[in-house]
């Protein structure tokens, strides 16, 4: 019988269905984790075949057959376990695995760990080390800016260019871009790695909010993470990223800066007479003023807010849920919004923090 606490367990089946459990496949045994007893460690793995995860926690264990079982039904005994339990597992024989803790027993169907498609480690070329809480912000700030199933798969992910010694994460679905950027990094032989949405997305979360640098390493077609126990590796997206820097506004002729608070609640109340998926409202910018409006057949918002701009009247549409997003993913008190006029993609980023940009092409209304 193997047994492990509780909590740690439950973490780390957490973090294989969030990277790696795909709910739509017809392979019966990826839905389930294999079970590895190592000397003193259990080692638990889970793959979809394109993502793959890998977590090793301290366990009273030793080395004996390893086997799978439904990722599903071990994490929900897990959840169902007092807070402060050890959990016990143990291959009853070749088709059965028992689950206890205290008085509970369960019995599940195993299937045979050989037959479970994990892949056999492979060498990187090119590897480099960044604070994981870093890393975490990056992908966070541009995680909704990623295409979802787009027929340009390329835009279905996030970017992840390494030019000299500045790491730049940029994601875009060809309506919005965002990106990030960080100079602390030296990797030559890295050029660029687009990370699938699901990865990137599952990545942003479960990266630890620590200093502590984590390790990512690059192959010939997949990327590898590596903190602590734990380590993600999944398939890259085999395309041609869009040139973004080009996308990217360079000193736009006009400015307006605005508390972000007041924006997003006046962007809400805008958002709640709009029935379509893309809310399309109305910004008309004017000296020291902005005006936000928004309309649903004979159904109309108007709201008036105070700005520093000191240009000519411009009136530009967007996506409310755009703009949104992006004053979620600056968290800054203010927000600057550099633009040249009605037709051209805006500009927004956080005055105090030039690494972080956001760009939004406007809408016909």
């Amino acid at each position: 019988m193997i047994y492990v606490e509780r909590q740690r367990l439950l973490t780390a089946l957490n973090t294989i269905t969030r990277i790696a459990v795909n709910r739509k496949n017809n392979l019966p045994i990826l839905e389930n984790v294999l079970i590895s007893p190592l000397d003193g460690k259990l080692k638990l793995a889970g793959t979809n075949l394109e993502s793959h995860v890998t977590v090793h926690c301290e366990a009273d264990s030793r080395s004996v057959a390893s086997f799978t079982v439904s990722t599903k039904k071990l994490m929900a005994i897990c959840k169902a376990m007092p807070e402060d339990s050890n959990v016990g597992i143990a291959l009853v024989d070749d088709k059965k695995a028992m689950v206890k803790s205290g008085n509970i027993r369960f019995s599940l169907d195993t299937l045979p760990a050989p037959d479970f498609p994990y892949p056999e480690r492979k060498d990187a070329i090119a590897s480099f080390l960044i604070p994981a809480n870093v890393l975490k912000e990056m992908l966070a700030n541009c995680s909704t800016a990623m295409g979802i199933d787009d027929a340009r798969y390329y835009l279905n992910g996030t970017l992840l260019h390494i030019d000299g010694t500045v790491l730049t994460v940029v994601a875009t679905n060809g309506h919005r871009l965002s990106s990030s950027a960080t100079t602390t990094l030296e990797c030559p032989l890295w050029d660029k790695a687009i990370l699938p949405y699901k990865f990137a997305q599952a990545l942003a979360r479960e990266l630890p909010s620590i200093e502590d640098s984590i390790r990512v390493e690059k192959g010939d077609n997949f990327c590898r993470i590596t903190w602590g126990e734990t380590t993600l590796q999944t398939q890259l997206i085999d395309g041609k990223f869009p040139e973004y820097q080009r996308v990217i506004p360079r000193n736009p002729s006009l400015s307006a800066l605005i508390d972000s608070q007041v924006l997003r609640k006046s962007l809400a109340l805008a958002s709640i007479l709009k029935s379509d998926k893309h809310k399309g409202i109305k910004f008309t910018f004017s000296p020291n003023k902005l005006e936000i409006e928004s309309v649903d057949n004979d159904e109309t918002f108007h709201d008036e807010i105070s700005c520093e701009y000191t240009g000519d009247e411009v009136a530009i549409g967007f996506d409310a849920k755009y703009i949104s997003d992006v004053l979620i993913a600056l968290g800054s008190e203010s927000v600057m919004m550099g633009f040249t006029d009605h037709t051209a993609a805006i500009l927004l980023t956080d005055p105090e923090a030039a690494d972080k940009v956001h760009v939004v092409m406007p809408m016909r209304l």
